[in-house]
């Protein structure tokens, strides 16, 4: 159990980058990148997966909560998918509220 959350400790910090810098209307990837974003999105995707059962099993939440969030990262993980794993700007920001927008430059 340990392993397993030390490991999405260390996949959500490896994504960090990724959000923060990529711009998919500027910056190209190699297809050996994009294959590393893929594999690390997969990873990451079915770790959330494994996170939610284990709140089902532990009692945590019932199984219909837990549907309802496999949707969601469902639907997450096939958008980021259409995009090639590289996030829009636009999607980053707050609902439109710019002193919310990672994505600002100081």
């Amino acid at each position: 159990m340990k392993k397993m959350i030390s490991l999405m400790i260390i996949l959500t910090l490896l994504s960090v980058p990724t959000l923060v810098f990529a711009d998919n209307h500027q910056k190209k990837i190699t297809p050996d990148q994009q294959q590393e974003l893929n594999e690390l999105r997969r990873q990451i995707f079915e770790l959330k997966k494994q996170m939610i059962e284990k709140h089902v099993e532990f009692g945590i939440i019932d199984r219909k909560e837990a549907d309802n969030w496999l949707k969601k990262i469902e639907k997450s993980h096939k958008r980021f998918k259409d995009v090639g794993y590289i996030p829009c700007k636009e999607r980053m920001k707050n609902k439109g509220h710019p002193e919310h927008d990672i994505m600002t430059t100081p």
